[in-house]
């Protein structure tokens, strides 16, 4: 049978491995209607004594190592049961030339097949067969890996973080996956998931050990990306403590210039067609999720203007995609678990309320989108809370909102606020001097207002009919 299956003829090999299979089944006196079992169940009956005897013929007629070094498609996924069922018996040898089999094969169909059989198997391996097969990955040159080889990473790293395998992290190093995800050769596409892997198996020492690595990310200016990923998916940001690492490497300053860097590698990636909107508004989304913890977290460290001009110029005067801008209001609006926003503080709400979005210079009311109302909205209720409407601040915007908005349900929403606000602060006094000057001040608010176009004048009819119907 063994002989049938070094023959060297396809046909001839299959029916080699067919045999090998019948015999095991054999061998446990299992009746003729039997022979279909799945194998490996077939096989899990084996003594230790009979498997040990299968594997001494196996191994001493080289089977595995003929099975590898001359790959049939067919013939391994004939083979599968049987290597899973061996795989604790394989010697260095087998293991190494499976190894090279699938580097070898690993961007045609025949490496598909074995990474297939790498996802049943490995679960299976015990702490030498992974061992070997460490080393055998660490000594892979970078110029081999794809996306065969990648899957394969995967699913090894995935066996180490398996509580059976605990003894696997002490022996493979798990910083090689960090090393992975630092070096320039390694495939782009690949290094956040990687980055997930290594935080998933690596322990908080070596999590802990790596903040000296990312310290010198932002001393040079270099991975700054992947950097603050890795500080935001550790939660390390989130701690006061941190306050000081932020400060003395400058790490809101390195963002800002790989956010600029980004938004220019992109800007010519969008002209040549080679990044989707999915994409690009993921990486962008980092710059300003790593900053919002930032600002939130850390009363000491406001955003300066210099900063807000730079972010404002980026996601909101000139996005490379529409969808950009609606990343800002969803920052901006944003709080923390203790309600804290981005701006961390009143007089800094008020500033970016003033000086950018009723300033027109900065902010264009007629293209006002939902999004953007909802966040003006929600800076308009912080810093206003009590007092005489008239004096609120923002209460001009409001009405430029309800005539001058181009959006249907932006303008509709703002008329409802200005409706409400009103009509609630003449209930709460319960005067009726008070209701009349409310009702007259806008009234006048109305007749006053410089429209623009035939549209802003329907607009202003508009709220008129909905005020009248509200207070007469």
């Amino acid at each position: 049978m063994i002989n049938k299956f070094t023959e060297g003829h396809k046909d001839s090999r299959v029916k080699g491995i067919e045999c090998i299979i019948e015999l095991c089944v054999h061998l446990l006196d299992f009746p003729a209607t039997k022979l279909k079992i799945a194998a490996i169940e077939t096989l899990s009956k084996f003594t230790e004594e009979n498997k040990d005897k299968l594997a001494d013929k196996l191994l001493k007629a080289r089977f595995f190592v003929n099975l590898f070094m001359d790959l049939k498609g067919e013939v391994l996924k004939q083979s599968e049961s049987l290597i899973i069922f061996m795989a604790d018996k394989f010697t260095k040898e087998i293991i190494q030339t499976m190894w090279n089999c699938f580097i070898r094969f690993s961007d045609k169909p025949e490496g598909e097949v074995i990474n297939e059989m790498w996802k049943v198997l490995l679960p299976h391996c015990d702490i030498s067969f992974i061992t070997i097969l460490g080393e055998e990955l660490r000594k892979l040159d970078m110029g081999k890996y794809n996306d065969q080889v990648l899957d394969f990473i995967e699913h090894f790293a995935k066996k180490l973080k398996d509580p059976k395998t605990t003894a696997g992290k002490q022996i493979f190093n798990v910083k090689f996956f960090w090393n992975l995800i630092f070096d320039d050769k390694f495939p782009e596409v690949h290094k956040v998931s990687m980055l997930d892997l290594f935080i998933s198996i690596a322990e908080d020492r070596i999590k802990r050990d790596c903040i000296d690595c990312i310290k010198v990310n932002f001393m040079e200016g270099t991975s700054i990306e992947l950097s603050m990923q890795f500080l935001l998916k550790i939660n390390y940001i989130d701690y006061k403590e941190s306050e000081s690492f932020l400060y003395n490497y400058k790490c809101i300053d390195r963002c800002m210039e790989a956010c600029k860097k980004f938004h220019i590698k992109a800007k010519d990636e969008k002209s040549q067609k080679r990044i989707s909107p999915n994409s690009f508004l993921t990486k962008a989304r980092i710059y300003l999720e790593f900053l919002h913890v930032v600002y939130t977290t850390h009363d000491k460290l406001c955003i300066s203007k210099e900063k807000l001009n730079q972010i404002w110029d980026l996601y909101y005067t000139n996005p490379l995609f529409v969808e950009e801008t609606d990343l800002l209001w969803d920052t901006i609006s944003k709080e923390n678990k203790e309600h804290i926003g981005f701006f961390n503080n009143r007089n800094g709400e008020i500033d970016f309320f003033k000086c950018y979005l009723e300033n027109p210079k900065m902010f264009n009311v007629k293209e006002m989108t939902r999004r953007a109302f909802e966040c003006a909205m929600k800076y308009f209720n912080r810093i206003n809370n009590k007092g005489d409407i008239e004096s609120y601040i923002g209460i001009d915007f409001l009405w430029k909102i309800a005539v001058s908005a181009d959006n249907y349900i932006v303008r509709q929403k703002a008329i409802e606020t200005l409706i409400n606000l009103y009509y609630n602060s003449m209930v709460a006094t319960n005067n009726e001097k008070y209701s009349d000057k409310v009702v007259r001040g806008c009234l006048k608010r109305i007749f006053e207002f410089k429209y623009t176009s035939a549209k802003e004048f329907k607009h202003i009819f508009t709220l008129l009919t909905k005020l009248i119907s509200k207070y007469i």
